[in-house]
């Protein structure tokens, strides 16, 4: 909450006085299935997690992993970790069950808005009717959209989302007048982002984001778990077999406080009495955990984080020098050795006067208090991760909107038909950095009719308007006539197929670079061809023209049809039959040339 009187966030505490609320439901199971489960009948954060393993609970977390997401499209090793039943919906979206009903993630996400909603109205006696919501750097236009849904359930109108690094950056922009480059480096409980922000004259503007949606605080939990677990085998092999749900979850929940009391302490001393029972006994678990000792169950997870902070960094080509100041964010990002590996890096230590817990979220309240004041403090920028564009003639990805661009953004260009007395055009849009077209991620088609002309001769102008919101609106006209729609399917595409289609781009290089001198050679095969026509060539010089033209066409099939297979580099080779495309290049010279020789000769004549 941004408290306008004091000029500075007031964090609010819920009914345990904690102003952290972990993204956790306890939902009864003996309830019947008729009515839906309300607020009343659930217990939240922390009373939720205390209540995971109970019979007659279920517990529901994760979900907002959830949210937007296609079922078929979520990962297995997601599927795996929750503690509930995901079912695929009518949609092809994700529905929880419980018992005989399916309730979409958005719906859990809406309970907990609104049980925090009614909390803070009842706690502090006031009214919460609009807020800034925020969401991972990496999240999708779909998940945007789960999001505004979640808050209508609880009432609550979403003046903006914000994406949680530049809410970071906004805590420490407004409250240090931080200049230069920001490297904000968020460690959560499930997720990891990286994201590279140059703020300027309060301008906060995102140059590079990159993240991981399966690295997070849970994992070094999870070792620190296993560490405990190998230690009670050591003490007493018998117990391993009696550890259930409850006392698992009683070790992680140790596991989780450990990890945080060791960001303060060299040692922690962990005690989980009447942890289980066995035939011989009760079972006491003891054991002395040191920082050094969680440190190297954390590294590797650590590495990976830096892995992907360094490959930020060369995506933006910028040195480690370069950058001003380093924020944490998350729980997890508190561990000195994220603190010492960051600042290795950097050579400067990482900025951590804002509990990186709470920095989000002040971040959010400043942000809403610029916009509910009318104020102009800052001005926030995103960018769209991949190129957008049309298919043009040859298959060819036309940029319209290259990649890296400021959000919201426009642009135009011009295009001309391809037939003769053509009557309408399709403009296919799509998303991605290869030079083929349908290479990358089709995003729409869009209809338009021309006038009967000849070819050349109809212009068609494209424009493309991206808006803050990240929804594309596509405008197509000529002669007078016009077409447009909008979508937000382009930036409905998740973090690891971002990082896929990127990947691709470098991969396939070779491959396109191919295609694209094979489709030269076409054009220039097909206006050799029509010269040959106005000259009534014909003879050996044709005849070799129309076996170059269909080896040239041959080559295209092959290559344009290995564009999206994972074996296409070893088929560029594997191909015998092909000519390579040097040395159609090299008769198509000598056609040229002789065809030149010929059509200077004729003008002689």
């Amino acid at each position: 909450m941004y408290e306008s009187s004091a000029g500075m966030p007031e964090m609010l505490t819920m009914i345990d006085d904690n102003d952290l609320l972990p993204s956790a439901i306890a939902v009864p199971t003996n309830e019947g299935g008729g009515a839906a489960i309300g607020v009343a009948q659930c217990a939240f954060g922390e009373a939720a997690l205390r209540q995971m393993g109970l019979s007659n609970k279920v517990v529901i977390t994760g979900f907002k992993r959830l949210m937007g997401k296609q079922y078929k499209a979520l990962p297995a090793e997601l599927m795996h970790t929750l503690p509930y039943q995901v079912v695929e919906t009518e949609t092809g979206g994700c529905g929880i069950q419980i018992q005989q009903r399916v309730y979409p993630p958005e719906y859990f996400a809406g309970l907990l808005f609104l049980h925090i909603k009614q909390t803070v109205e009842a706690q502090h006696d006031l009214s919460l009717k609009e807020a800034v919501f925020t969401i991972p750097a990496g999240a999708e236009e779909t998940q945007r959209q789960s999001l505004l849904q979640a808050a209508e359930i609880a009432q609550i109108r979403a003046i903006r989302v914000i994406h949680e690094p530049t809410a970071a950056a906004i805590a420490y922009g407004l409250g240090r007048y931080t200049k230069g480059y920001c490297l904000v480096y968020d460690l959560g409980g499930g997720t990891f982002d990286a994201t590279l922000i140059e703020i300027h004259q309060s301008q906060f503007k995102v140059i590079c984001t990159l993240g991981d949606l399966f690295v997070g605080g849970k994992d070094i939990d999870r070792l620190v778990v296993h560490e405990f677990v190998q230690a009670i085998g050591a003490q007493d092999p018998e117990a391993l077999q009696h550890l259930d749900a409850v006392a698992l979850r009683r070790l992680q929940e140790e596991a989780r406080k450990a990890k945080e009391r060791l960001s303060e302490q060299e040692v922690v001393d962990v005690s989980v009495p009447y942890l289980t029972a066995t035939p011989s006994g009760t079972v006491n678990f003891q054991h002395r955990l040191t920082r050094q000792r969680l440190e190297e169950l954390a590294a590797p997870v650590i590495e990976k984080t830096m892995g992907i902070v360094h490959e930020v960094m060369q995506m933006a080509s910028l040195r480690a020098d370069r950058v001003d100041n380093v924020i944490l964010v998350g729980g997890a990002s508190q561990m000195p050795l994220v603190y010492t590996s960051l600042a290795k890096y950097f050579g400067k230590a990482p900025l951590c006067t804002i509990k990186p817990k709470q920095v989000v979220a002040i971040g959010a309240a400043y942000h809403a208090a610029n916009l509910s004041l009318g104020s102009r403090k800052y001005i926030l920028f995103d960018k769209i991760p991949l190129s957008l564009g049309v298919e043009s003639e040859g298959g060819h990805m036309s940029v319209i909107i290259p990649a890296q661009s400021d959000l919201p953004c426009a642009a135009q260009r011009q295009y001309q038909t391809t037939e003769d007395w053509q009557s309408e055009v399709r403009v296919s849009v799509f998303q991605g950095n290869r030079p083929i077209a349908r290479a990358n991620r089709h995003i729409c088609d869009l209809h338009l009719q021309v006038p009967p002309l000849p070819k050349g001769v109809a212009k068609i102008s494209v424009q493309f308007v991206l808006d803050a919101n990240g929804v594309l609106h596509v405008t197509a006209s000529s002669g007078g006539t016009q077409a447009s729609l909008s979508t937000d399917r382009v930036t409905d595409v998740a973090e690891e197929e971002i990082v896929k289609l990127r990947e691709e781009a470098q991969r396939y290089a070779k491959l396109d670079e191919r295609v694209l001198r094979l489709k030269r050679l076409s054009r220039q095969a097909h206006n050799a061809r029509d010269l040959m026509n106005n000259m009534r060539i014909t003879g050996p010089l044709r005849e070799q023209l129309e076996k170059v033209a269909e080896e040239i066409s041959c080559a295209i099939n092959h290559y344009m049809h290995q564009a999206t297979d994972d074996r296409a580099l070893t088929k560029i080779e594997a191909a015998p039959r092909l000519r390579s495309v040097e040395a159609l290049e090299e008769r198509m010279r000598q056609i040229n040339s002789a065809l030149s020789k010929l059509y200077t000769e004729n003008l002689n004549v």
